[in-house]
């Protein structure tokens, strides 16, 4: 319930508390006493739309607080909503906040944390009903009658049940209709799939193949030039002058020790240069000139291309389409199994939505008729039924599937309007009693 209101530099009024206590609050005084703008406060912080309008003369902003609390049965209704919208009741309590500024722009906290009008209108459909004539109330809304009417019977097991049922329902119903779209829509381009996987396969791509084909080409391309100039670097590497060098360091060694530390580093270039040149010949007697190898291997740079230039934009983009297009054909072969195997949950999941709805009205009917026997009980001393007594039997069809009889030794002539709660009344009507047994009336709730 709203506990607190507070209202600041909104038109007429400059500063107001407004404490609430449980059970009916009455605001009276005279015309343009300010009675309608604490209305209209209300509406704003629950996110109505505002204007610079609404800001006091001479007033920077419009300021305005609300504090609600909840009790345990309210607060674990309400859980599930606040998470959705990402709000926490810290201690059963939710203080709202909102300003408006001179040049109408809005700002909105939810226990001090900044939030947008939107959640603030939001919330407002979960705690208050702001209704006047002609205005749109929540108790006209199917969702809050089936929580009233719930509340009211105390049948929060048997709701979680039918909404748990009905959610396997729907998403039994779904996968059944996405599977069923997806196989017409495969089975509409499953020519053009099967020419995706024949046209990849018969290419059969290799991951790094564009790359290897590209030096390969261009090496057959240049075969006279390589050729060439691994020769002339083969000539280039001569040992002979390494073997002068190596004199030398012998005879600087002669004469000073500290230099045959150089003959290592000499022995090391022998090597390099020796494995160099073992390499340079290898490379040189393989580089051979081929024009029936170029052709060919341009020949098949040219058919990846074309797969790259339809499926790519790179070669292993082409393959993940080969795998898709293989995925939904499969699909296609299994999609009838599938769709017999979703078609029997499918009926399962329905028989059990059924038990669950056929559990519920016993369940509310029970309640309504618990309730109807306390008010009975409960009538005051001046009601035209005081001696009432309460009773269920079979063969009546006055509150759900259950009967409610009512026995009285007051004689009704007629039919009676019963009052028992501002919420709930009944209509009674009696039959002639007869010599055996008191008067029998059913009612009808």
């Amino acid at each position: 319930m709203l506990t607190e209101l507070r209202v600041r530099d909104l038109a007429v009024i400059a500063d107001v508390t407004l404490p609430l206590a449980p059970g009916l609050n009455v605001l009276t005084g005279e015309t343009g006493a300010g009675k309608s703008m604490l209305v209209d406060a209300l509406a704003l912080l629950l996110g109505e739309r505002a204007s610079s309008d609404v800001v006091r003369p001479g007033a920077q902003k419009t300021v305005i607080e609300g504090a609600f609390e909840f009790t345990s049965a309210a607060l674990s209704r309400l859980l599930p909503p606040f998470a959705a919208l990402g709000v926490e009741a810290e201690a059963g309590r939710l203080v709202l906040k909102r300003e408006i500024s001179g040049e109408g722009r809005s700002r909105a906290w939810v226990n001090g944390s900044p939030t947008t009008v939107g959640v603030l209108a939001q919330l407002g459909a979960l705690l208050v009903d702001l209704h006047g004539q002609h205005e749109t109330q929540s108790l006209l809304r199917i969702d809050a009658q089936r929580d009233m009417l719930d509340a009211y019977a105390d049948a929060a097991v048997e709701r979680t049940a039918v909404r748990d049922a009905h959610e396997r329902l729907r998403d039994l119903e779904r996968r059944e209709e996405e599977l069923t779209s997806r196989r017409e829509d495969v089975r509409r381009k499953s020519d053009y799939l099967r020419h995706v996987v024949e046209e990849i396969e018969r290419a059969a791509p290799q991951n790094g193949e564009v790359e290897a084909l590209e030096i390969e080409a261009k090496r057959l391309a240049h075969a006279d030039e390589l050729g060439r100039l691994s020769r002339e670097l083969e000539q280039a590497l001569d040992t002979a002058a390494l073997s002068r060098a190596a004199k030398l360091v012998a005879g600087l060694a002669r004469l000073d020790p500290s230099a045959a530390k150089w003959q290592e580093l000499l022995d090391g270039a022998f090597a390099h240069v020796e494995e160099l040149v073992q390499a340079v010949r290898g490379y040189a007697a393989a580089i051979e000139s081929d024009p029936r190898r170029l052709g060919a291997v341009e020949q098949r740079r040219d058919v990846l291309f074309r797969l790259v230039q339809k499926y790519g934009p790179m070669l292993p983009d082409v393959l993940a389409t080969r795998d898709r297009a293989k995925h939904e054909l499969e699909s296609l072969d299994t999609a009838d199994l599938d769709l017999r195997n979703i078609a029997e949950q499918r009926e399962r999941a329905g028989s059990e939505f059924s038990r669950a709805c056929a559990r519920r009205p016993p369940r509310i009917s029970h309640a309504l008729a618990r309730r109807s026997r306390q008010n009975v009980h409960a009538a005051p001393p001046d009601s035209p039924m005081p001696s009432t007594s309460y009773c269920q039997r079979s063969g009546c069809r006055a509150v759900g599937s259950r009967p409610v009889w009512y026995r009285s030794p007051l004689p009704a002539p007629k039919a009676q309007r019963m009052s028992f709660s501002k919420s709930s009344s009944i209509w009674v009507w009696t039959r002639a009693p007869s010599p055996k047994s008191p008067r029998e009336a059913s009612c009808r709730a």
